[in-house]
């Protein structure tokens, strides 16, 4: 089932003998599995390789040990949807990611005990809606019999999807395509097989919702207390910035007291030492005009 060439990688676990697991799904035993394929270099190497573009996980168990197989690939398709309309037709999103080189150009659902007819036409590119730009596409398939498409345990079903790569830049979809165009998928290239599994699960989506939903609240409350301690730290800066200004002041105060009454005291000085300097020459001019005197009475 699996097309084009893959790299297999085997993660393997031993259970320990006399320890019974109480999860039947070996959740935590395959996880170990998993994780021992980080602790290898080569296989490491190459679950972190940027070429890669998708994976396939398959998981087997017995009682002595549990095995994850990994199977990286490089595809220039990309699915992100898959599910039915309210009319039953089959509908499929996704994204050529090399559309420089690859076409999409037909899609068809085969069961699996016929693999080589289609359960209705393939349709090509008048079913097709091509972004050219983004590389987007949706498929809409109209299909004859639309009970047991998905989820089949009796007959499963598998999407195909066919690529051409000869001129790809001139290949019509939608409204301007061919619309009775005959599809003949023997001479186009089978790029992806899927299971007519709806995907994304609305169980998974259900899931992520619900933790989308959570780490919105919990991302908005650590936000709301990063603010909270923002404001607070802001505060205290804002309080110790006016406790000093409120120091310098008191201490710019307190310098100008200090200036002022040590220039009263030097005023005072200064005064008192003219005084003292006044009260010494008036007796000495009062002598030399006595001296004066004396000498006019003696002549």
């Amino acid at each position: 089932m699996v097309i084009g060439e893959a790299k297999v990688l085997q993660g393997i676990a031993y259970l320990e003998e006399d320890v019974v697991s109480k999860d039947p799904t070996k959740k935590d035993e395959f996880m170990d599995a998993h994780g021992l394929l980080l602790e290898l270099q080569y296989e490491l190497g190459q679950l972190t390789e940027k070429t890669y573009t998708h994976v396939g996980i398959g998981f087997a168990a017995n009682t002595q040990k549990v095995k994850v197989v990994e199977m990286l690939s490089v595809k220039p398709i990309l699915i992100n949807h898959l599910g039915q309309t309210e009319d039953g037709s089959v509908e499929v999103r996704g994204v050529v990611l090399d559309k420089a080189n690859v076409g999409l150009y037909a899609a068809q659902v085969v069961a699996s005990s016929n693999m080589k007819k289609a359960i209705s036409p393939a349709v090509g590119p008048a079913a097709i809606d091509f972004n050219k730009d983004s590389g987007e596409f949706v498929i809409t398939l109209t299909m004859a019999n639309k009970e047991n498409l998905f989820h089949c345990v009796d007959d499963p079903k598998f999407l195909e999807l066919f690529v051409s790569r000869r001129q790809v830049d001139k290949i019509l979809y939608g409204a301007q395509a061919t619309a009775d165009e005959r599809i003949q998928v023997a001479h186009l290239e089978l790029n992806v097989r899927a299971s007519m599994d709806y995907y994304p699960d609305p169980r998974t989506v259900i899931e992520d919702d619900a933790d989308r939903q959570k780490y919105e609240r919990d991302m908005a409350e650590r936000l709301k207390r990063q603010e909270e301690d923002r404001l607070i730290m802001v505060a205290a800066n804002l309080a110790r910035k006016e406790e000093r200004a409120k120091k310098r002041e008191e201490m710019l105060a307190q310098k100008i007291g200090a200036d002022g009454d040590s220039n009263d005291e030097e005023l005072d000085d200064d005064q008192g030492s003219r005084r003292d300097t006044g009260s010494a020459h008036t007796p000495q001019g009062t002598s030399s005009k006595n001296r004066s005197g004396s000498h006019d009475s003696n002549s």
